[in-house]
């Protein structure tokens, strides 16, 4: 049974709200990918929270369709908490009244997103050299949340000679955040430089707010391993939930147990994916479905033999009856033994930098 509420600490200067739900593993928020179809899976294999997608916090006030379809989500998904993106204080203390209607779990500030285009608006991870604002921006989102929490997802700063997280996690905190979740990169490092976990350890013992850990985990063992060495309160999962919803069932049954679980045979694989493909189509209809559905294939299959062949056969498709005929197609191949050993290594390698990404790219 869910059980969302809040704790109150009044050490801080300003009220915070801190977040109380049942479980550990978080998924991290992600442009195209965290929608209400993966919501629903993730949930399903035993998500403690899933995120939407990363929303313009001016999109909502203007009631841009796109903004608040991401802003939507379902019973079934919660729960679900809202990340805004902007640098308004202005604009967030009334975007944050709206989002309050929605219910969510807790109301997320992207202090984050290194991409260009977003840094040189001075939004994302650029706040975290724009401290005042920052502050005001966490102080107007706190004092319009009622009884949500508000978190702030941060990097580690800058660059590697400007670590300054420590600081700004403060600043959030001393403004009404009772949740800081930390990605363990610098604004500057892409994703093959390995994370500083150290700083989420930091922040830990540093910190008077609930710390969630980010960077890297891309299976259930991670996950653990982050919590026993930074005593983080939660773990967000990001590139590592893509086609891995297991990742969620496996871990909850290794804190509970201490079992450690094999993986997903071809055959649930099969059967999540189909689940998976159907909530898309339904949710996107035929058309705006099928890439949708394509990149999903691949991240479910990537882990098994036969993903060049695949890939060859599953882009030129363009109807949906298609996309379900050759999953299953595939997954009959799989059984068989029919496919070549393919070189595991370098397809996770690919993966993991992101190159795997190619229908977006």
């Amino acid at each position: 049974m869910e059980r969302i509420g809040i704790e109150e600490s009044v050490e801080t200067k300003t009220l915070t709200k801190k977040l109380n739900i049942e479980g550990k593993l978080i998924t991290a928020p992600m442009a195209e990918v965290t929608d209400s179809p993966f919501r629903i899976i993730s949930k399903k294999f035993g998500a403690a929270m899933t995120f939407t997608q990363m929303v313009s916090a001016e999109g909502i006030l203007k009631n841009n369709f796109n903004s608040l379809r991401f802003l939507t989500f379902a019973r079934e998904e919660r729960p679900v908490a809202v990340q805004i993106l902007g640098n308004d204080p202005g604009i967030f203390r009334e975007t944050v009244k709206e989002i309050v209607k929605f219910k969510p779990a807790m109301i997320d500030l992207n202090a984050g997103c290194p991409v260009t285009k977003v840094t040189s608006k001075k939004m994302g991870s650029a706040l975290m050299s724009e401290r005042s604002l920052f502050g005001e921006i966490v102080k107007a989102m706190s004092d319009s949340a009622g009884d949500i929490p508000i978190s702030v997802k941060l990097r580690l700063g800058p660059n590697k000679n400007v670590i300054n997280v420590i600081e700004n996690a403060k600043v959030a905190v001393d403004n009404g955040a009772g949740v800081v979740s930390i990605h363990a990169r610098t604004q500057d490092e892409e994703y093959e430089i390995e994370p500083h976990w150290e700083w989420i350890a930091k922040a830990k013992k540093e910190i008077d707010a609930q710390i969630v850990g980010n960077g890297s985990i891309f299976n259930y063992k991670d996950a653990k391993r982050m919590i026993s060495e930074t005593g983080c309160d939660f773990v967000m999962v990001g590139r590592g939930a893509l086609g891995n919803p297991f990742l969620f069932s496996r871990f909850n049954k290794l804190m509970d147990s201490g079992v450690e679980t094999e993986e997903p045979s071809i055959a649930i694989v099969k059967e999540t994916l189909l689940e998976h493909l159907k909530l898309i189509f339904r949710e996107y209809g035929a058309i705006l479905g099928l890439d949708k559905a394509k990149k999903n294939i691949i991240w479910y299959f990537k882990r098994f033999d036969g993903i060049d062949f695949l890939i060859v056969n599953l882009i030129p498709l363009k109807e949906e009856n298609d996309i379900f005929s050759l999953v299953e197609i595939h997954a009959e191949k799989l059984f068989d033994g029919f496919y070549k050993k393919s070189d595991k290594t370098l397809i996770d390698k690919k993966f993991k930098e992101r190159i795997v990404f190619w229908l977006l790219n």
